[in-house]
């Protein structure tokens, strides 16, 4: 098969898991004979050189539409010039101009599902309620969402978030039009494949996003090199969203030899260092600040815990299979689609969303059993392997495209 990949960031110039997941299996597709071509946007970067890569979208990611003129324009342009099987929209800010290149030269177009955008136009379905659903799609549950996306960033997003939100609503709007027309739609996980079943008749399939389990495995240390300390791990945005509030107070009910590391921004918000302060954890607390992508294997193999308690639902959730991958138990919220990475009490804990005190109690559980540590890590690593290593994954999606085309 001979495929196109769209995708406004592609690694090494990437934003996150989508296109990660999305380099991972083109690599193994090209492994086993088939040919990707990869659109994406004008940059310098050194991309694979297996790969076949068209860095020829605009650099700009606002305004959208300029975006969609572009990808329509490059696709248009490759499509004329060589015969592809399927033009595949991996991730974000392509889908709309990609579609409409595929229609003209009735060429097969999938698009990703990895979020919410065609059911939120915020992208973040969560009103800071933890765990609570919130697909109110009203023009004043759009405009609480933007609120509080951003009233934590002080300054002018807050006070412009009613125009943004109305911007992306009428963008989103179109966007759904568009993608009712996707020959198939691949979605990263049953939670979101769920929420977005009712927006069309053709196939929404489940792929999940793949993960490369060599450069995540287990490496030297089982753990913290300091024996009388436990270390927790945290990796992520340290935004609302992703629950560190909660982790914060539940940190504050352990013993004081569990240490907690954040791996996330380069610098955390002035809020999460209130919170640290009202929960008198300031010894207890190391920020890492921002780490490279391929560093990262290093600090899930020098922690103990790896505990990712997203209160927002969470499409897939990548940091447990990151952390899975490197034999560590993860402590997770049961929310979206965390609960189909992590299997409770096998491969890693589960906890109901903003409960602070069951994950404390969780914490404390793993911290004074190092036997169950170290059985939940093995059953960990066996599971990512498993269900999530881009060659399974590569699998899966071969399989969903030829159903496309058979």
């Amino acid at each position: 098969m001979k495929i196109l990949y769209t995708s406004y960031y592609f690694p090494p110039d990437f934003r996150g898991g989508a296109e990660i997941s999305a380099y991972n299996v083109a690599k193994e597709m090209i492994e086993r004979g088939h040919e990707i071509h990869v659109l994406t946007r004008q940059t310098q970067a050194d991309y694979d050189s297996d790969l076949t890569t068209h860095p020829e979208i605009r650099s700009k990611e606002l305004p959208r539409e300029l975006v969609d003129i572009s990808t329509r324009k490059n696709v248009d342009k490759l499509l004329e010039k060589e015969d592809f099987d399927i033009v595949h929209a991996q991730s974000i800010f392509t889908s709309l101009g990609a579609s409409r290149a595929t229609q003209k030269h009735e060429v097969p177009f999938i698009t990703s599902l990895r979020g919410y955008r065609l059911l939120d136009a915020m992208n973040l379905c969560y009103n800071f309620d933890p765990g609570k659903e919130d697909f109110n799609r009203d023009i004043w549950s759009t405009f609480k969402r933007a609120y509080n996306k951003y009233k934590y960033e002080k300054g002018a997003k807050s006070y412009l978030s009613p125009i943004v939100a109305l911007y992306l609503e009428q963008y989103r709007r179109k966007e759904l039009r568009e993608m009712k027309k996707a020959d198939m739609m691949i979605a990263n996980s049953e939670y979101i494949k769920e929420k977005h079943k009712y927006l069309t008749d053709k196939n929404i399939e489940r792929v999940y996003n793949s993960i490369d389990t060599e450069l995540f495995k287990p490496r030297g240390s089982k753990g913290s090199r300091n024996q009388e300390k436990v270390k927790l791990l945290f990796v992520g945005r340290p935004k609302p969203e992703k629950g560190i509030e909660t982790l914060l107070k539940a940190l504050k009910q352990t013993d004081s030899h569990i240490e907690l590391d954040i791996v996330g921004a380069e610098k955390p918000s002035k809020w999460v260092y209130k919170a640290i302060e009202q929960n008198d954890v300031s010894d207890k607390v190391n920020y890492l600040g921002r780490k490279p992508f391929k560093k990262l294997p290093k600090y899930y193999n020098n922690t103990d815990i790896v505990i990712f308690p997203s209160e927002w639902q969470e499409p897939f959730g990548r940091i447990s299979i990151e952390a899975m991958a490197c034999g560590k138990p993860v402590i997770g919220s049961e929310v979206g689609g965390i609960p189909e990475t992590i299997i409770d009490e096998k491969t890693g804990l589960l906890f109901k969303p903003g409960n602070a005190e069951e994950l404390a109690e969780k914490i404390t559980y793993l911290a004074e059993n190092l036997d169950k540590r170290e059985e939940l890590g093995k059953e960990a690593r066996k599971r990512a392997v498993k269900k999530f290593s881009a060659e399974n994954i590569a699998n899966q999606q071969i399989k969903t495209y030829q159903k496309l085309l058979d």
